[in-house]
This record gives structure tokens, sequence and C-alpha cells, in this order.
């Protein structure tokens, strides 16, 4: 069974990827040869060398690249303090599971958005990065918390300049009690490119030992993820 795949790896910096899809036998759907560039970001939660949480400046790193699709890693939704970001542990006690943080996690849909109202209290703006990156993008996005705390979100996110179907968003293995252990997961969506070519997309952050990552990567080799029988050529 022959597959055509492009497995990114990406740790701070953003880059761009131009991909060449040509039919193939394996469980794809007709339809003609075409091209996409597609991008991977860890956005750090929009906070700069300046200290500023600044999500247009995000945005507009995406814009010089012209992506098709983009996966944004390390972002976040609430009111995103600037002096926390990078410090293990700062979503605070009030950090929730489940719903948000512990398997199995209900798709992005059913996970109640979060709303500046639930934060106040707080003198800190709210922002939701993924939307205000995607709308000045000029793209559509799905997020998918992993960290809920009372006062943001933090996860990860999809964006497409197509339209776009959210197949499955879930959590991936996570080994506790290491100092840098954190919550990860995975966006799986369908992207509808011109002239109804779809195209399957994966998304993730994996982990930071090498145990989690074999882990991770078995599981999106299982039949949840690439194994599934929704799941077919091109992807990426």
């Amino acid at each position: 069974m022959q597959r055509r795949a492009a497995i990114l790896f990406l740790s701070f910096l953003p880059a761009a990827w131009l991909i060449h899809a040509a039919p193939a036998p394996a469980r794809e759907k007709p339809g003609t040869d075409f091209t996409m560039r597609v991008m991977t970001y860890n956005i750090h939660s929009c906070k700069g060398m300046d200290g500023k949480i600044r999500p247009d400046r995000i945005a507009e790193v995406i814009r010089a690249f012209q992506p098709d699709i983009v996966a944004l890693q390390e972002v976040r939704v609430g009111r995103v303090d600037p002096k926390t970001v990078d410090k293990p542990g700062s979503e605070g006690p009030t950090a929730e599971v489940p719903p948000v943080g512990e398997a199995p996690l209900p798709p992005p849909t059913l996970i109640d958005k979060r709303d500046p109202a639930d934060t106040t209290g707080v003198d800190i703006p709210f922002t939701n990065q993924p939307g205000a990156i995607a709308r000045a993008a000029g793209m559509g996005y799905v997020f998918y918390p992993l960290v809920r705390s009372g006062t943001e979100d933090y996860g990860i996110a999809l964006l497409s300049k197509h339209p776009l179907h959210l197949v499955r968003a879930a959590n991936l293995p996570t080994k506790p009690g290491r100092w840098f252990s954190e919550k990860r997961g995975a966006i799986w969506a369908e992207v509808t490119m011109e002239g109804g070519k779809t195209v399957q997309v994966v998304a993730t952050h994996l982990g930071l030992s090498g145990k989690e990552r074999e882990e991770q990567v078995s599981a999106l080799l299982g039949p949840d993820w690439t194994a599934d029988a929704k799941f077919h050529v091109p992807f990426i």
C-alpha cells in the first residue's frame, strides 16, 4: 500500500514547505495534481523578545509565507500574562481536568469557548490568539485547548485558507511527573482544495522526552488516527 506524506518537525522558528501531491492508488479520492504550501509555527504564546503579547506580528509572518495550511503550537485564548509565559505550572491550582487536560477529551465543538466575562478581575487584556491570527491572515481555524485555567486556555491550532472540516481532536500519551511534562494532543482535519480535492492534515506538538515521542507517534500511527479507514492519501 503506497502512501505519500510529509512529516514536519520544528521547535521555535516558522517554516513553510511547497508540497506537490500526485495521484496514488491507495485509498485516494479521484482528482488532479495540485501544489500547496504548508507551514508549521511554534508561536510561543505570541510573546516576542520584547516581552509583549502580539498576535498581529505572528499573522504578519504567516501572511509573508502565504501558506494554504498552518499548524500552530503553544497557542492561548484568554487573559495571557506575559510574565507567566514559560513558567512550568503557571496555569496554577485552578487548572481543570477534565474536560480539558485528561483523555478522553470531547471535540473542540463541545468544549465551551473561553468567554471574556468568565475571566473578569484580571487586569490583562483578553485575546483569542488563534482567532485573531486567522482573521488577520484571511483563514479559518480550529483551536484545541489542552490546558484550561481560570484565566486562559492553552493548546494547538490548525489554520486553513480552504474549507476545513474537523475529523478528530484528542489527547496523546503524556508521561507525568517531569518538570517539563506538558499535556499533548493532535488535530486531524480534512481540507478541501480548489477543484474539490481533499487533503488529510494531522497537526500536533510532540513531547520533549524520547519515550513520550515514541508513544505519541505510535498513537498517531494507530487506528484512531492514520490507520483509521477515513484516513486517505494525500495526507500531511
